[in-house]
């Protein structure tokens, strides 16, 4: 088995690995409240990257609370 460090800096874009982990533990943990996205201003990302990184993980949460209200699965 092969394992990987990610260093959390929160001074560049959030790796996809990041992201298909959120999309998958939002549906499943029901009492989740929020989801925290931090960035340090030494970051420098172009701002359609910080655009894109703050419009995905509000895409994983809607599309997990929209399935919750409607009963859809």
């Amino acid at each position: 088995m092969r394992y990987a460090l990610l260093m959390d800096v929160h001074s560049t874009a959030v790796p996809e690995p990041v992201w298909q982990l959120l999309g998958w533990l939002v549906p499943r943990a029901p009492n989740l409240a929020g989801v925290s996205f931090e960035m340090l201003e030494e970051a420098e990302l172009p701002a359609d990257i910080v655009r894109a990184q703050l419009t995905r993980p509000r895409a994983i949460w809607d599309r997990s609370h929209r399935s919750r209200v409607h009963g859809a699965a």
